[in-house]
């Protein structure tokens, strides 16, 4: 590796040893001037060394061939001024050279220029008697940007720099701008005279931030300037100007008057309208060039916003109310109206405000209302009559026609304006006319109940509000539905108060509890009618027990469980296999006997005529209930329904043989001899415990002694294993 770098070095110092033999060749040397340009070109490799870049240099300098020359100052941006101990022979050689240089080779030494002025400022004289003697535009551009590097300004540049600031680019400028905003170089008429429509947006913004924080407000160069600018962000800028100067906001009230008319863009009229409102005060003046240049608007952002100023001169409490509520409400009544609806929305809104406390604007609403054929004004208007106090004669027929419309809003404004009526012969079929509502859901729900309450509420019930009770009892979907449920059952109940024969409209209660999987507001009239149809009591008491649907409801809605439906089934001997079979399944997956009351089950069972199907079923729930040794259940009275199911005792002592035996696992023999233990008098007894005997692998250690003690008190013999028994080993 050293050997490498050795070669390397070596390498190096030769080629820089021929570049300096290059440079040092006399010009009889050469033989052609191509020749040594050629020679030159090769030597310029090695320009990053000091001693090369010094011979480059003093070449340049005692050069006389124009074509050489040229070469020389096109490489003369590859010296590192870093590696030079003395910059001076380059400064004073660029400059020398500049003068006579053509174009292009000026371009070369305007970049070597700019990097000596950033080391040394004192060349920057020189550059300016160049900028002023050169007539190439390009070059010319690159001097002055080489000026712009400068950290400080002299102010006798001041001059040079505003003659090159136009023909700066954008950014270039800017830094100028700056530079000379920086040492207070600029002067307001150079200001001016860049505030036209012309001038780039960002040096605009510059220049305008420069005379705000000054204070220096040139007012008819900026009115002609926001007049004939098309960036919005200027001209935003220039009204906050105008905002500012607060000595002569008079004078530019008029001025912003015509600026908001004649103005196009609506963001810097929305400023332009701010400026007013936030710096004029609001007089009778103002407040009428504001109504009328809302009459005539047609942005809505704009209106809306001449509206939201207009508004708190509605109240009683000032001068000019009338003739804003004339001009709220003349736009509302033109017939063909071209204003937005979002602005006719807002003035119906505000107005609808003040309508409780103003008679006169009342009236004009309620005709606005009726002449207006747009549903989202009706809708608006509606709204602020359902919301006032007003009790008029005039609104309740204007609210029974809007319960047709088709707008859910209109609907719900028409029944909140209908809730209020009172209970009267007059005003009763007015409400009546609501009821429709009760099955529309559109409506909140909130209101269909309130709605229902009212018409619950109303007094001797015809057949036909009966009826429709009924059918939002049967299809509503709300709380509405439960308070016409028991609107409709009071009013049953009343009448079968005075009628000899009650009246149950069980067609209800078998759509309640079938179709809708309820329970509610049936007990206990079910089971008080249950002799008047006992055979669509029965199938209805039926569902409620097996359907796992309407288990929630029953839970819910009433005091009456699946065991005291059971209990009424066994009282009027009503219990079929499909009863047989809950009741059975409740015993085996729910109740697992561990509650007295569950015995209700079981005699419901007992109950049963024909058990015939559900015998392997009761032998899952025999199994699982005889391991529990927590069950309550009546062993007697388990003994007896398998009994029913199988026939008699033969049938059952046999079934009941053939599973004890089948078994080779003691402890899934183990509930059949928990049976037999409560079971002695049991004439099959005997017999099946001597064939256990014969069987002892089927008796489980756990209950050996029990087992010992059940076969002593049958009287039977019974081995005794002394060496298994504690108490008697060796």
């Amino acid at each position: 590796m050293e050997k490498l770098l050795e070669t390397i070095k070596e390498r190096k110092e030769d080629r820089i040893s021929q570049a300096l033999a290059i440079l040092d060749m006399g010009k009889e040397q050469f033989q052609t001037e191509q020749d040594k340009r050629h020679l030159l070109s090769i030597a310029a490799r090695n320009l990053d060394d000091p001693k090369v870049s010094k011979k480059w240099i003093e070449l340049l300098r005692t050069e006389e061939n124009t074509a050489t020359q040229e070469l020389l100052i096109s490489l003369l941006p590859n010296i590192n001024l870093r590696i030079l101990k003395n910059v001076d022979i380059l400064t004073e050689v660029t400059l020398s050279s500049f003068e006579t240089a053509s174009a292009e080779a000026k371009v070369i030494l305007v970049r070597m220029l700019d990097k000596i002025l950033k080391t040394n400022s004192a060349i920057a004289e020189n550059i300016v008697l160049f900028l002023k003697k050169e007539q190439h535009i390009k070059i010319k551009e690159q001097l002055a940007e080489a000026l712009i590097h400068l950290h400080t300004i002299p102010e006798e540049f001041a001059e040079i720099y505003e003659m090159v600031l136009p023909k700066l680019k954008e950014r270039q400028q800017i830094i100028l701008l700056n530079k000379l905003i920086k040492f207070s170089l600029l002067k307001k008429e150079t200001i001016i005279k860049y505030l036209v429509p012309t001038t780039p947006s960002s040096i605009k913004l510059r220049l305008l931030n420069y005379l705000q924080d000054r204070d220096i407000v040139p007012v008819e160069q900026l009115r002609s300037l926001l007049q004939k600018e098309g960036d919005k962000e200027v001209k935003e800028y220039i009204l906050r100007f105008f905002a500012n100067d607060t000595k002569n906001l008079n004078e530019h009230l008029v001025f912003f008057k015509n600026y908001i008319i004649d103005e196009q863009d609506t963001p810097v009229r929305e400023a332009a309208l701010d400026f007013l409102y936030k710096n004029i005060e609001m007089t009778s003046e103002m407040i009428l060039f504001y109504i009328d240049l809302l009459k005539t608007e047609k942005e809505i952002s704009i209106s809306w916003r001449i509206a939201e100023i207009l508004t708190p001169y509605l109240s009683q409490d000032h001068l000019e109310t009338s003739e804003v509520n004339e001009c709220f409400l003349g736009i509302l009544e033109k017939p063909e109206n071209s204003y937005h609806i979002e602005l006719l929305l807002y003035l119906c809104e505000e107005l609808g405000k003040r309508i409780t406390f103003d008679n006169a604007l009342f009236d004009r609403m309620l005709l606005i209302y009726k002449n207006n054929t747009d549903a989202k004004i009706q809708e608006n208007i509606l709204f602020s009559f359902c919301n006032s106090s007003k009790l008029d004669n005039r609104l309740t027929p204007l609210y029974v026609d809007a319960v047709q419309s088709p707008v859910p809003s209109i609907r719900e404004y028409a029944c909140r304006g209908l809730l209020p009526l009172p209970l009267t012969e007059k005003y009763i079929p007015h409400l009546l006319a609501a009821i429709p509502l009760l099955l529309d859901s559109h409506l909140k729900e909130h209101i269909r109940a309130f709605l229902a309450l009212r018409i619950v509420a109303i007094p001797d019930k015809s057949q036909e509000l009966i009826d429709q009770l009924k059918n939002v009892a049967q299809n509503g979907s709300g709380k509405e539905r439960s308070i016409c449920e028991k609107g409709y059952e009071k009013t049953l109940q009343a009448q079968n108060l005075t009628n000899d024969t009650p009246e149950v409209d069980w067609h209800l209660w078998e759509n309640r509890i079938k179709v809708e999987k309820r329970a509610d507001h049936i007990f206990p009239d079910l089971l008080i009618h249950y002799d008047n149809n006992p055979t669509l009591a029965n199938e209805l008491l039926k569902t409620l027990l097996i359907d796992s649907d309407c288990a929630d409801s029953l839970y819910r809605s009433t005091y009456i469980t699946k065991r005291t439906i059971v209990e009424f089934l066994i009282a009027n001997d009503a219990i079929d296999q499909e009863i047989a079979l809950f009741c059975l399944d409740y015993l085996t997956l729910v109740g697992y006997g561990r509650n007295k009351e569950d015995n209700v089950f079981l005699v419901a069972l007992n109950n049963c005529k024909d058990l015939s199907l559900l015998k392997e079923k009761l032998w899952l729930f025999f199994e699982r209930n005889l391991t529990d040794r927590l069950s309550f259940l009546n062993t007697l009275l388990l003994r007896h329904v398998m009994c029913n199911a199988y026939g008699n005792n033969a049938a059952l002592a046999k079934a009941f043989s053939d599973k004890l035996l089948a078994f080779t696992n003691e402890k899934a023999a183990t509930p059949y001899l928990e049976f037999l233990f409560m079971s002695l008098d049991w004439k099959p007894i005997e017999e099946i415990t001597d064939q256990i005997l014969k069987r002892p692998d089927l008796v489980d250690k756990n209950i050996k002694d029990r087992f010992d003690g059940f076969v002593i008190r049958l009287g039977k013999e019974v081995e005794i294993d002394f060496d298994a028994t504690s108490g008697f080993a060796d």
